[in-house]
């Protein structure tokens, strides 16, 4: 629209605008809209937006609304046409047992009431005749019964047996629909949820066909315990789901008068996961017992971090007898545990470091144990997971070995070190060098005059830092023939040698 400003001293030049308030407001010229603006601060614009925005949330709203009652309906109609036909199916199968059943009543009646003395002529050979025709029509009436009722007992059973299917299809997936709120509710780990829906009930924790169980929605049983599933005798009894919100326990699996005995526990503050059987504790509390499966994310138990999963047995809720337990750094614990720690025979795993394996006690290795890693190979006594006691050490690396004794992961006492050189040095050692008194021995082997000869040579004297510190005793044997000499030494430098005749 263009038009001209009619006020004085502005501008009278034509102006486009564009009208979206609610009131027309004519601003001709820039002046206009700069004395406007300040003033109407687009009122009308925002509540044209805030009116766009409520229309559109009730259309929302209204749809959705409509679009639930409206499958609530259908849902609705199908129940009761499905009860409807049911009845109608049960009773009709009911009036033609019950008149089955009146009529053969009525053939059994009129045999037992029978009188030879109501035949006009009562002949003998009459009167078996009628028996046997009288049995006949019996027998033939109780075939039919019997075969009529076997027929519709089939139908029943049929029925039942989609009804039971379809029960346990919707209370399946109204199991994993709770479960899966729950994880999505404590940002539990996407493991949980697979390890919930590929659940298998062992057939010893499921109910026999002779049961009759309910399903039940029980909330706030004790004020914040809520059940879901299957019940008998007003006692839990079949497959369910047990929540206890104040104490964030869910129990999922199989319940057996009353009790929850074979399924998953799930501890949602802990971020644990425990499948297996179960055994009553207290109201509403039950611990793992024998074989079972934790998977955990971001606990701590004493020295043992406890993520991922542990396979094995288990003694009220603890790690007890044979499992294995995948950590979070990746190292793997495969043998015997006690009370939650490992105790006993035992391998651990570590795919950077290595395998130590041996005899554990309260989670440590103590006793006699290996260690095969990259660079170090060692057997021998353990303390505390470290070297301690008598054992031999392989330096892959450096290619030496020693013999001898171990203080807190060090060689500490008597030992003996093997070089790759053909030396050995026995003696004292302390944190890892030669310390103290030590005899050193070096063999040579070469050929001469086409024989092989040995020469060697050994020194004796005292060690510092793993370095000879002054005077040593030598003595070299070659081919029959012995030399003796001394050698002085400062820090592992030899300073002088005198020969000894």
């Amino acid at each position: 629209m263009n038009q001209k400003c009619n006020k004085l001293g502005h501008d009278q030049k034509p102006m486009e605008y564009f009208c979206i308030q609610q009131k027309q407001i004519l601003w001709s010229c820039e002046k206009c809209y700069k004395e406007n603006k300040q003033k109407l601060n687009f009122q009308s614009i925002k509540h044209f937006q805030s009116c766009i925005q409520g229309a559109k949330e009730t259309i929302i709203k209204e749809t959705e609304n409509g679009r639930i009652e409206q499958m609530k309906f259908e849902f609705d109609m199908q129940v009761q046409k499905l009860k409807d036909l049911l009845e109608f199916y049960l009773s009709g199968i009911e009036n033609q047992i019950n008149n089955q059943y009146a009529e053969l009543s009525g053939i059994i009646q009129f045999v037992d009431n029978f009188n030879i003395k109501s035949l006009d002529s009562p002949n003998q050979d009459h009167f078996q005749y009628l028996h046997l025709v009288l049995d006949q029509s019996v027998a033939k009436k109780f075939d039919q019964l019997q075969m009529q009722i076997n027929q519709f007992m089939q139908k029943i059973l049929s029925i039942g047996m989609d009804i039971d299917e379809q029960v346990g299809f919707l209370s399946e997936s109204i199991f994993l629909d709770q479960m899966k709120s729950l994880i999505k509710k404590f940002d539990l780990p996407y493991q949980f949820q697979k390890q919930i829906e590929e659940l298998q009930i062992p057939k010893q924790y499921c109910l026999d066909q002779s049961h009759h169980a309910q399903f039940v929605f029980k909330e706030k049983i004790d004020g914040n315990t809520s059940y879901i599933g299957q019940q008998e005798n007003d006692e839990f009894n079949g497959k369910g789901l047990l929540y206890l919100s104040n104490k964030g326990y869910v129990y999922y699996g199989a319940f057996i008068n009353g009790q929850f005995c074979y399924g998953i526990s799930l501890n949602v503050i802990k971020k644990e996961l425990l499948l297996g059987e179960f055994e009553f504790i207290d109201l509403f509390y039950y611990q793992i017992q024998n074989y079972g499966i934790l998977f955990n994310s971001n606990c701590e138990r004493q020295t043992v971090i406890c993520n991922p999963r542990y396979e094995g047995d288990f003694k009220d809720s603890l790690f007890d007898g044979y499992g294995q337990f995948h950590y979070q750094n990746g190292d793997l614990y495969k043998g015997y545990w006690k009370a939650g720690k490992r105790f006993g025979q035992g391998e651990l795993i570590n795919q950077e470091f290595g395998t130590i394996k041996g005899n554990f006690v309260d989670g440590q290795l103590n006793g006699k144990g290996e260690l095969d890693c990259k660079t170090q190979k060692y057997v021998g006594d353990f303390k505390d997971n470290e070297m301690d006691g008598q054992g031999t050490l392989e330096d892959l690396d450096k290619k030496t070995k020693y013999v001898g004794s171990f203080k807190k992961g060090v060689r500490c006492g008597k030992g003996t070190m093997f070089f790759s050189d053909n030396r050995k040095i026995e003696g004292n050692f302390l944190n890892n060098e030669p310390s103290g008194q030590c005899v050193e021995t070096t063999t040579k082997k070469y050929v001469e005059n086409l024989k092989q000869q040995v020469e060697t040579t050994v020194e004796e004297g005292e060690y510092s830092n793993g370095l000879k510190c002054g005077q040593f005793n030598c003595q070299t044997t070659y081919n029959g023939q012995t030399m003796k000499k001394l050698k002085y030494y400062d820090s592992g430098e030899l300073i002088i040698e005198d020969l000894i005749s």
